[in-house]
């Protein structure tokens, strides 16, 4: 994997987290439309393994794993957290208000 892709990685780890938020949530204009469902109990699941602490810190493990040397494995997990971050509030704020 190279740098390109932990960002990709990131970019997906940040925006899956941020839908299973809004699917989670009954005030969203999403939670609200399956609120009750098992859809949105599989959400909130998926929302609280996505949104813990470790889940984070294993993206970063990961990533700076699958790129092999220690620089670029830094780098990439740096890159990963980053684009995760980014990703994360730009689909909160931009979509789903």
């Amino acid at each position: 994997m190279k740098i390109t892709g932990a960002v990709v990685v990131g970019l997906v780890f940040g925006s899956l987290t941020s839908l299973a938020n809004a699917l989670s949530s009954p005030y969203g204009p999403i939670g609200a439309r399956v609120a009750g469902s098992a859809a949105a109990g599989a959400g909130t699941v998926v929302s609280l393994l996505l949104d813990a602490g470790w889940s984070w810190a294993a993206l970063a493990v990961v990533v700076g794993w699958a790129v092999a040397t220690p620089a670029r494995g830094a780098l990439g997990a740096v890159a990963a957290l980053a684009a995760a971050t980014v990703s994360y509030y730009v689909v909160s704020t931009g979509w789903l208000s």
